[in-house]
């Protein structure tokens, strides 16, 4: 229920009386619903007036569903409200249309909340009070609201924290407006939350200077501890059970966060400041062990190559299956510098130094012949590039007629001459990036140009942003060995690296393996969201994570997750395209690690349609897959760092909420308007009877972004960069959009979102999400959504449907994320379109750092900064890649996934690019 309908202006428009009856009647039925509806899509059957034969209108609704607990003579119980006090007609109605029953408010609207209000008007109130001023205080709140948990004195119960503690107005305001009360969180907000915050301040909090811990002193954290902390983490530090315990490696810094942010788990405000300082020191001081790793080994060259390097080298050094050898002219200097940079493929620069040396060596004795001639450096003529093709290794990999093998992508697609020798020079053979450099690359380029590229051809139907990595068991083992040496102990590495791991052919069994499978589909309502064997879960019609393109109302998506604390996983699904997104939490380790599992179906040998990617058909059946993790998919357009890492290389990780708090905006939730709305274009596309990702059909109703608030913040990561604060920004809209949430045909405009977008434009944060709830033409939506109920009923073939994902808002898609800002000049077209990804902040040593949108900043990706003709050179790699067809992968900017520019915004870049280059480039000629 929301109070700002109540409060208005800073008035209350209902008598006091009527206030504290809404706040009783919410109070008193909300432990009623369990009893009830526990919240399935489909409305209560009272959503109709009832007008049965000889008995008066609202009677029969009222007893099917109200006098279980208001009892058929309107008395109430020992427990619940009773009816017959004073309330008048119209407020009886509001009630009933607004917040009952508590489990599915809005449930009985219109003419059924009217002849209800006359029903219980009629035959239970007395005559109404008259209007009298606001409560001075908000002791009748407090009384109706929180003292059946927290005591007429403010002391708690046997589980229930007091509130004799140190909280300020300030404070409370904000746990009363979030959090209270539990089963209806948002019931007394405004005017009602401060004045109730204001009573309890001055009634029971103890006061600022004099606070519950008292000022640092030798025991203080000990004190804590010991009352706190012990009955869990053990009077030892050892744990208790299943509780993690604390002789680990944690700093002061790490374990003070974690008081203050977390604990204890019921009461995450109980200690903060000098009471978490000081428990935390005293935690480090007894209980916390340093982690010291024993002396390494002595590296053996020879065991270091036949555990790491023989699998695909050799242990004849000949390579195995495509992967190039190393019976090659290599100097001693060159292996170690390959070795340290660039091996193994899946985790570089895991063997340096000492380690890299020493293989080498051992390489270099065994292995490499002094007879291959060093790569010619001769002018071009007309088979040279013929001829180097196949001496520098290229047709062994690529194939002879540049069609690849085995997992190695193939030449013939769209590629300019300028990007095939760039392409050359920096990462060709991969074993040895840069032996061909020159006129060996550009003779290799013209080759490759003129026999294979295909000018006509798109990456997008054959290609994916990951193709130039391995695929299947060989790139699931790579994640497995680099987890191994890193020690890693997560759900992940348990499912994927056990030595016989289950084959995985749904997004099913992938949550299974996860222990995120919905086991319980009988176990509806919010109030069983994430229990009752169930994962917690939360649906929204809106991202700006790596599938913003694909999520809308009627193509959602999902986060499903466990329990916050060690140990914990998180999955994120969208139907569009074949890929799930995981991030756990090592068990033994305060440390986050996000992993890309990548599927096939059967539609990947020709074509995959519409109706195998957004239909149920793309959550089964898949015939392979494929593990990544952050370090694979770093210099790709599915990098996680940009935005779980934005400060780069050696900094924090975090989850992500951009919209952290109630009432979550763009989030399913049946309780609150926006999420009704979302709920309700879900529902018209894909009715009531289809599983999405997982979730079982009568639980999608329950949808809770509340517990996915809790999981963020519960982990440690309340402080959200650019956060949306959806109560501000959702009441702004409302205001300049009266018709919102609903039909948002007129967008709505908010100074607190000009804020957020004005922050993410510069490049500072990712993008905004957009400030309506709905981001969705109505007329395209319903086209789309009379489309997919064709598919449902038989009508349509799935192979004939429409793109689902295509629904937005034409005229706001700058607004929304997916467009630049009209009339930006070039330098900030370029800023907004390419700071995310391009900038100084993140790992300076992958080729995509090589362009900055600070283009005195372009790295040389190992250690130094681009200067004349190699930083002028890239940027004609960037001109030529801003120029591809929208559907190449390769395109700059990744248009299928992230913004779109139009042909002139294009020409806008290159020129201003153009007129950045210190030596001539022939992109600008």
């Amino acid at each position: 229920m929301d109070f700002n309908k109540i409060f208005k202006e800073g008035g209350l428009l209902r008598p006091t009386s009527t206030l504290l009856v809404f706040i009783m009647l919410v109070v008193g039925l909300s432990a009623c619903s369990n009893a009830s509806n526990d919240g399935l899509i489909e409305p209560l059957p009272f959503n109709t007036p009832d007008n049965s034969d000889g008995e008066v209108k609202g009677q029969a609704s009222y007893e099917t569903h109200c006098a279980e607990c208001h009892g058929s003579d309107g008395a109430g119980s020992a427990i619940y409200t009773g009816l017959k006090r004073s309330l008048k007609l119209e407020d009886i109605e509001f009630i009933i249309a607004n917040a009952m029953p508590p489990e599915q408010p809005a449930s009985c609207e219109g003419v059924c909340a009217q002849e209800v209000a006359q029903y219980v008007f009629d035959n239970f109130t007395n005559d109404p009070l008259p209007i009298v001023a606001p409560p001075a205080t908000g002791e009748p709140l407090y009384s109706a609201g929180c003292a059946s948990c927290h005591g007429a004195d403010g002391n708690g119960g046997s589980d229930i924290p007091g509130l004799t503690r140190d909280l300020s107005i300030a404070d409370l305001t904000t746990i009363i407006e979030n959090r209270m009360p539990q089963l209806n969180p948002a019931a007394c907000v405004a005017d009602c939350a401060t004045l109730t915050a204001e009573y309890v301040y001055y009634k029971f909090a103890i006061p600022t200077e004099t606070p519950p811990i008292a000022p640092p002193v030798v025991n203080a954290g000990a004190t804590f501890y010991t009352d706190n902390c012990a009955s869990c983490h053990g009077v030892g530090g050892l744990g208790v059970g299943t509780v993690t315990g604390l002789t680990r490696d944690l700093s002061v810094e790490e374990l003070t966060l974690l008081i203050q942010n977390t604990m204890p788990l019921s009461d995450a405000t109980l200690c903060i400041d000098n009471c978490a300082v000081e428990t935390a020191k005293y935690i480090a001081d007894n209980f916390t062990v340093p982690v010291t790793a024993p002396p390494p080994a002595p590296v053996v060259g020879s065991d270091v190559y036949v555990s790491t390097c023989a699998n695909c080298h050799g242990l004849d050094g000949r390579g195995v299956a495509d992967t190039t050898g190393v019976t090659r002219n290599m100097t001693l200097s060159a292996l170690t510098g390959i070795i340290e940079d660039t091996m193994p493929a899946g985790n570089p620069a895991a063997c340096s130094g000492v380690c890299a040396a020493n293989v080498a060596q051992y390489i270099f004795e065994n292995f490499t012949t002094a007879e291959a001639p060093p790569p010619p450096a001769v002018p071009p003529v007309a088979n040279v590039g013929e001829a180097l093709f196949s001496s520098q290794g290229c047709a062994g990999c690529h194939g002879l007629n540049g069609q690849g093998t085995g997992v190695i992508r193939g030449l013939t697609r769209n590629m300019t001459l300028a990007e095939l020798t760039s392409i050359t020079e920096t990462s060709m053979p991969p074993t040895n990036p840069a032996l061909c450099t020159g006129s060996c690359a550009t003779n290799i380029a013209e080759y490759i140009f003129a026999n294979f590229t295909d000018p006509d051809s798109s990456l997008a139907t054959s290609e994916q942003p990951l193709a130039n990595l391995p695929s299947g068991q060989v790139q699931t083992n790579i994640v497995c060995a680099r987890m191994a040496q890193s020690a890693d102990d997560n759900v992940v590495r348990d499912i994927f690296c056990n030595g016989n791991p289950a084959a995985i052919t749904s997004l099913q069994e992938l949550q299974r393996g996860l222990g995120l499978e919905f086991t319980n589909p009988n176990a509806t309502g919010r109030n069983n969201n994430g229990r009752r064997g169930n994962p917690a879960f939360a649906l929204t019609g809106h991202s700006t994570s790596l599938v913003s393109k694909f999520v809308n109302a009627i193509n959602p998506r999902a986060i499903i997750f466990s329990r916050p604390g060690a140990g914990f996983v998180a999955l994120g699904f969208a139907r569009g395209d074949q890929f799930a997104e995981i991030v756990v939490r090592d068990r033994n380790r305060n440390q986050l690690t996000f992993f890309l599992v990548v599927f096939e179906q059967a539609c990947n040998a020709t074509a995959c349609t519409n109706g195998d990617l957004l239909t149920p058909a793309v959550e089964s059946n898949w015939t392979q897959v494929t593990l990544y993790n952050e370090d694979d998919l770093k210099n790709t357009a599915f990098d996680c760092r940009q935005c779980h890492q934005i400060n780069g290389p050696g900094t924090k990780k975090i989850l992500r909420m951009q919209e952290l708090r109630n009432p979550w905006s763009h989030w399913f939730r049946n309780n609150r308007p926006g999420g009704r709305a979302l709920l309700g274009d879900f529902v018209a596309a894909r009715g009531t009877s289809e599983i999405y990702a997982g979730i079982p059909p009568g639980l999608i109703n329950a949808s809770d972004p509340a517990n996915l608030e809790d999981f963020v913040v519960d982990n440690g990561f309340a402080n959200q960069p650019n956060i949306f604060n959806s109560r501000q920004i959702e009441n702004e809209v409302n205001n300049s959009s009266p018709a919102q949430p609903e039909n948002n045909d007129i967008p709505g405009t908010s100074t607190t979102w000009d804020g957020l977008y004005a922050a993410s434009s510069s490049g500072l944060f990712i993008p905004a999400p957009y400030h309506d709830i709905k981001m969705t033409d109505a007329s395209l939506l319903a086209v789309l959504t009379q489309a997919y109920q064709g598919y449902l009923n038989g009508v349509l073939d799935p192979a004939s449907l429409p793109d689902l994902r295509d629904a937005f808002l034409e005229s706001r898609l700058f607004e929304i994320g997916f467009a630049v800002e009209p009339g930006l000049d070039a330098n900030g077209i370029l800023l907004q379109t390419c700071a995310q990804c391009h900038n100084s902040r993140l790992d300076q040593n992958i080729n995509r750092a090589r362009f900055n949108v600070d283009l005195n900043a372009m790295s040389n990706t190992v250690g130094g900064v681009l200067t004349g003709a190699a930083r002028d050179l890239e940027i004609g790699v960037a001109i030529d890649r801003l120029q591809l067809a929208r559907e190449d992968v390769k395109t700059m900017p990744p248009s299928l996934m992230f913004r779109d520019l139009k042909p002139n915004e294009i020409a806008r870049v290159v020129e201003y690019l153009c007129t950045q280059t210190t030596t001539p480039i022939s992109q600008c000629q």
